[in-house]
């Protein structure tokens, strides 16, 4: 589906005609850019969804595509900001502000402000809490629906573990963990890699000295993808009792794992 400038011209003119009457005044060269922007991102959406539309590339006009795409876009949006009041009642962010602001204040400000008809493109929120993957390839809706699907995971799993030892892992990893900017997830599967390798039951929370040192020889005589292999054992038991077998959230830790036995393998 790769329309001309001719094609995508009176979907433009027609979003100028809905600002126009929205807002009182016409708008200026930048939103007018950012109205084609907002058609293309749509189209795209068709795209991405062509299994899901049943239509024939070929044969869909501009038109039809973007009123296809905005009709995802808008179904997205809804899905998502279901999604998001779902995790509400019992989202936990073990005391990190980022991820706690991030969900309670970021999150929230783009389900206010984000403009499906004019601006579907914009991220609106920069979204400070980092997850594992890296979602820098997505824009607006799809950017947080996947950001939320992926938060509901780490909510999941993380709830499947002792509140204790989630907070333990992270007092641990830093003494105040409220100001910690790293990955709550990513910090957790740190420690889980270290009590597997120690053979440490996560129902003892705290990690030693003599623990890390020997998790560090490990890394020395066996380098870091055996270690990896070996924890993983341990890891993929968890995330399976959590999910089942058919999950791909084994697959979203790997790299969370990998550098934590990096980083202690100096």
């Amino acid at each position: 589906m790769d329309y001309d400038f001719l094609e995508l011209a009176p979907i433009v003119a027609q979003l100028i005609e809905k600002y126009n009457a929205k807002k009182g005044t016409a708008p200026d060269k930048k939103q007018t850019e950012e109205f084609m922007q907002a058609i293309t991102f749509c189209i795209d959406e068709v795209i991405a969804n062509g299994d899901a539309c049943e239509v024939a590339a070929e044969n869909m006009s501009a038109a039809q595509s973007y009123v296809d795409g905005l009709k995802l876009v808008t179904e997205k949006l809804k899905s998502s900001a279901a999604l998001y009041n779902s995790l509400m009642p019992d989202f936990n962010s073990y005391g990190n502000k980022t991820l706690g602001d991030t969900f309670t204040k970021e999150l929230r400000t783009f389900f206010e402000k984000y403009d499906p008809i004019f601006k579907p493109q914009d991220n609106v929120v920069n979204l400070s809490y980092p997850m594992i993957s890296d979602l820098s390839g997505l824009r607006g809706i799809d950017k947080v629906a996947e950001y939320l699907r992926i938060l509901k995971e780490e909510q999941t799993f993380l709830r499947s573990l002792p509140t204790t030892y989630v907070e333990t892992a992270l007092a641990g990893y830093n003494p105040d963990p409220a100001s910690i900017k790293e990955s709550v997830m990513a910090i957790v599967m740190r420690d889980i890699t270290i009590h597997a390798l120690c053979a440490k039951p996560i129902n003892i929370p705290s990690l030693t000295e003599a623990d890390v040192r020997k998790v560090k020889l490990m890394l020395k005589q066996d380098g870091p993808k055996k270690c990896a292999d070996n924890a993983g054992i341990v890891i993929n038991l968890l995330i399976k009792k959590c999910f089942g077998d058919d999950t791909d959230f084994i697959d979203y830790t790997k790299p969370a794992i990998e550098n934590a036995l990096a980083d202690l393998a100096g």
